[in-house]
């Protein structure tokens, strides 16, 4: 999916809303399209913490449905990476509210490190790009 706009762990707050796009046909086994690109995908930011001087920021990121056809289905799914060059250390974890966007900073001795980045919030440009994989079937009822 990409997003539909910019979230920061600045300036983002928990319970926000985001929405993204389906990128490219979702086929089912036998060659239809179940999710057809441009589909409306939905989701929420269910925690935030700003960067400090000592820890990076975090955003947990979770997706509720997806709009196909003009109907709404819910969707369960977890976040499994960002497109390239999003965040500048990223660590992707899952947990029981979402899956856990993180910047790295740390020492070369914790073989973590926000490289060069004197900000170390996460920023997701409009238009990143987010690989998901659903975690339960989804049935979608309709034509292809």
């Amino acid at each position: 999916m990409a997003m539909l706009q910019a979230i920061s762990s600045r300036t983002a707050k928990a319970g926000n809303s985001y929405s993204a796009t389906v990128v490219a046909d979702v086929r089912d086994d036998a060659g239809r399209v179940v999710l057809p690109a441009t589909s409306l995908v939905s989701g929420t930011i269910a925690e935030v913490t700003s960067a400090s001087s000592r820890n990076g920021g975090t955003l947990t990121l979770t997706v509720n449905g997806v709009t196909i056809r003009g109907k709404n289905y819910p969707l369960t799914a977890r976040i499994d990476s960002l497109a390239a060059g999003a965040i500048i250390g990223q660590i992707i974890t899952r947990h029981t509210h979402g899956t856990v966007i993180g910047a790295a900073v740390g020492s070369a001795a914790d073989g973590i490190q926000a490289g060069e980045s004197k900000d170390s919030d996460i920023r997701l440009p409009e238009g990143t790009h987010v690989i998901v994989t659903l975690t339960f079937p989804l049935t979608v009822w309709g034509r292809s």
